[in-house]
């Protein structure tokens, strides 16, 4: 007996939807698509140049203020460096150059690096004061701070003098750390003067928490960093502990939800509904445990902003391991100061972020394991941005946001030793609100419509009614009310237009129809409206009203 054949697709019901784990691998696989294409789009075109050529371009364009194609030029520049190094060697290991020639072209070639580097923040920073733009200034402290960082004891950045030009021809000489510290003192006098927001002073405000602790290197300025922290995590206690607790309630449904799943393995449409109907009978809304996180978005916006004005001054401080003397023996991978990026920090920020992240509450307890995921995935997506240098940040910003997750921690461990009450049912099956259980806004404002409503319908409450009516939403006893008006019409129409044996009533001729229901029953309507006694005697058509006025015949 054969088997009867079915389609393939209903056979394998519904299919699944993409998770929100396959969106981040699209999104990611995007991302590094585009920078691809970025990077090949930035490579060399046209005739190939020397260095010499490459640095005579270099120097027009700092006289002429083009500061975008003079940074262009300079990544040529250090690509046509490498190469003739590169070249050099090549010929060394064929014995057509000496081993001295290849050191001695490798000593040249930083020199030469950090002189394409001056020529290219000088346009920046002239460019800048001219247009009063910011990014421009920025753009200066980003193209030499890697040298700073690496270059900090070398003679080529510290004492060495190169030559910078302007339109009117006038020469200026600069050493790198000079040009360095003179855009970094413009850039800091800006930042004082902008307002967060436009009102708020982020400048001040760090200051003060400097200023309130002696303005000590050592001390002050991290110290700044963990009260700022403090602080900050006390404002938002309140939302934080509502959003905890919302959390927590929303996992209590995880086994009613896991039933559900496994109720509807394939049918994904049933399984939201009837996921959202729990939600419903429990008086949850799953968006719910969002509202707060979007409350402190802009207060943390605005702390991150007061910190990036004060990002220039905090080169002024230390803290433990990020001081001058341990980041001259690591070679750059530990900070000289808290203005500058730190990767060890970054180690202990990963960790933190981490373990805060699994602490936080889920907002949708059928996505468990997407969220953790995801969370997971940020926490390391962020250090290994920083790591790769895609996206630098002084220490003290990462300094303060580990302060932070250890305190949120810390805030999540003290919430989760607190029972949580256990949720109780608000809505019936059938719709109607349970009595007695804590209203919400909007539930106050039903009540008293129904309070309004029962008062004019002259009824008494739902709860003295019977059980079936209790059970009865505000919503359908207005609609059961409105078909009992309808049916109670449509009775007093049908029964006004039939006679007693059910067939249709004969009008009589010369008489007036009955007042309640607009028939004529063969009797008249003296018994029902008083007789006016001028018309006594009279025909029907010479019976007037009371206005003296003779009465229609109809």
């Amino acid at each position: 007996m054969s088997k009867p054949q079915t389609s393939k697709g209903a056979a394998s019901g519904p299919q699944k939807k993409p998770g929100a784990m396959n969106w981040v691998l699209i999104a990611l696989w995007a991302a590094m698509t585009v920078l691809l294409f970025r990077s090949c789009g930035q490579q060399q075109q046209g005739p190939i140049q020397t260095s010499g050529q490459l640095l005579t371009t270099l120097k027009q364009q700092n006289r002429n203020l083009l500061e975008a194609s003079a940074a262009q030029t300079y990544n040529q520049y250090k690509s046509a460096l490498q190469s003739e190094l590169n070249l050099q060697k090549q010929m060394a290991e064929h014995g057509k150059a000496t081993q001295s020639s290849v050191k001695e072209l490798e000593s040249q070639m930083e020199a030469k690096e950090i002189q394409g580097a001056i020529l290219v923040a000088d346009a920046q920073l002239r460019g800048g004061r001219v247009t009063g733009n910011y990014n421009k200034y920025f753009l200066a402290y980003e193209t030499l701070q890697s040298y700073e960082l690496k270059d900090a004891n070398n003679p080529d950045w510290t004492q060495a003098q190169y030559r910078t030009y302007n339109r009117k021809g006038e020469v200026s000489e600069w050493t790198g750390q000079a040009l360095y510290n003179q855009v970094v003192k413009e850039l800091e006098a800006q930042n004082e003067q902008t307002k967060v927001y436009g009102f708020l002073p982020g400048y001040q405000i760090i200051d003060l928490l400097v200023k309130i602790t002696g303005r000590a290197p050592g001390f002050s300025y991290w110290f700044a960093a963990l009260l700022l922290a403090v602080a900050v995590r006390s404002i938002v206690w309140p939302l934080t502990k509502k959003q905890f607790k919302f959390g927590r309630q929303m996992m209590q449904l995880t086994p009613r939800i896991n039933e559900i799943k496994a109720k509807h393995p394939n049918d994904m449409t049933g399984q939201q509904t009837e996921i959202m109907a729990l939600y419903k009978e429990y008086g949850i809304n799953p968006a719910a445990g969002c509202f707060p996180m979007l409350l402190q978005m802009p207060f943390f916006i605005g702390v991150y902003d007061c910190m990036l004005r004060y990002r220039f001054a905090f080169q002024r401080g230390t803290f433990a391991w990020i001081n001058p003397s341990v980041a001259a023996h690591t070679h750059g991978f530990t900070a000289p100061n808290l203005g500058q990026q730190d990767n060890l920090l970054i180690l202990i920020y990963a960790v933190s972020m981490l373990s805060s992240q699994f602490l936080m509450p889920v907002s949708d307890p059928s996505q468990v394991k997407q969220q953790r995921l995801m969370g997971a995935i940020i926490s390391i997506a962020i250090p290994v941005t920083m790591f790769l240098g895609l996206y630098t940040l002084p220490s003290a910003f990462v300094l303060y946001w580990t302060f932070t997750n250890i305190i949120a921690t810390a805030q999540a461990l003290l919430v989760y030793r607190y029972p949580v009450p256990p949720l109780e049912k608000v809505v019936t099956s059938a719709g109607g609100i349970i009595p007695g259980k804590k209203p919400t806004f909007w539930g106050r404002i039903q009540s008293e419509m129904e309070r309004r409503y029962e008062e004019a319908r002259g009824m008494p409450a739902p709860s003295a009614k019977d059980p079936k009516e209790q059970n009865k939403s505000f919503w359908d006893r207005i609609q059961d009310d409105a078909r009992k008006a309808m049916n109670e019409k449509n009775s007093n129409t049908t029964s006004g237009s039939t006679g007693s044996n059910g067939k249709p009533k004969k009008r009589v001729p010369n008489q007036a129809p009955d007042s309640k229901n607009g028939t004529a029953d063969g009797q008249t309507n003296s018994a029902k409206t008083p007789s006016n006694p001028k018309n006594e005697g009279k025909t029907q058509s010479q019976q007037s009203d009371d206005s003296g006025k003779p009465k229609r015949r109809k």
